[in-house]
C-alpha cells in the first residue's frame, strides 16, 4: 500500500489505480485542486472540524460519483446539503474494492477550553494502517503503523508518544501539524522520541510517498 500525505491530517492511500483520500480539508485545498483528485474510489471523513472535512469540496466529490463515508455528525451535515453519504459505524467493517476498512471510534482530543470535541472516529485500513483522526487515546488497541496527530487544542509531543506507545506501533507518521496555531514540527517529535523506543518514523513532505 502506497501513503502519500497532504497538509495537516489529508493522506492518499493507494493500491494500484484504487485511491482512496481520508480527511481532505481546509489546509489541503488551500495548496491543491479538487480536480486533480477526483479519479479516486471514496473520501473518508474523520469527524466535522473544517481543517478534515470541507463541506462545500464534498459536493464536488459527490457529482463525480466518488463514494463519501462519515460518522453520525458529518452524515448530518452531508445529509442537509442533499448529499449521499455512507454512515460508518464502531467496529462495522466495509470494503472498498480491495481496501477492507473498519471504523474505530475515539474521542477527539480536548478542545483548548477543555470542553469535548466532535465526535470523532479513526479508520483501521486492512488491518493493518490507522488514521485516528484527531483522537490520542484509545484504550486496549493495538496496530501495527498509523498516523499519530502532533500538534492540537491539547496535543503535544509528549502526549503524542505516549499514543505512539499505547498503541505498540513500530512505525508511525507524523500529522495534523499544518494549523499555524499549534506550532509543531516532525523534526520536533522525532527529537521528543523516548530513548528506548524503537518505533520507525517516516517524516513525508507534502506530496511526498511512502510504501508501507
Amino acid at each position: 500500500m502506497k501513503i502519500t500525505k497532504y497538509p495537516q491530517s489529508t493522506l492518499l492511500l493507494q493500491k494500484g489505480n484504487l485511491k482512496i483520500l481520508i480527511d481532505p480539508g481546509s489546509f489541503f485545498f488551500e495548496k491543491y485542486q479538487i480536480d486533480d483528485f477526483l479519479k479516486i474510489a471514496a473520501v473518508l471523513y474523520t469527524h466535522q472540524h473544517p481543517d478534515h472535512f470541507d463541506r462545500e469540496k464534498t459536493k464536488v466529490f459527490a457529482k463525480e460519483n466518488v463514494l463519501l463515508y462519515g460518522n453520525f455528525d458529518v452524515a448530518k451535515i452531508l445529509g442537509n446539503q442533499g448529499l449521499k453519504i455512507n454512515e460508518v459505524f464502531d467496529r462495522k467493517s466495509f470494503e472498498i474494492k480491495d481496501f477492507k476498512i473498519e471504523p474505530i471510534f475515539l474521542p477527539h482530543c480536548k478542545m483548548i477550553d477543555g470542553s469535548d470535541g466532535p465526535s470523532n472516529n479513526g479508520y483501521l485500513i486492512d488491518g493493518l494502517f490507522f488514521h485516528p483522526g484527531d483522537g490520542i487515546e484509545l484504550e486496549s488497541f493495538r496496530v501495527e503503523k498509523a498516523a499519530i496527530p502532533i500538534a492540537g487544542p491539547t496535543i503535544d509531543y509528549k502526549r503524542a508518544w505516549q499514543f505512539v506507545e499505547s498503541l505498540k506501533c513500530n512505525l508511525v507518521l507524523p500529522v495534523h501539524y499544518s494549523n499555524p496555531r499549534f506550532l509543531a514540527n516532525p523534526s520536533g517529535f522525532v527529537k521528543q522520541k523516548p530513548t528506548e523506543s524503537k518505533v520507525e518514523v517516516i517524516v513525508l513532505e507534502s506530496g511526498q510517498s511512502a510504501e508501507i
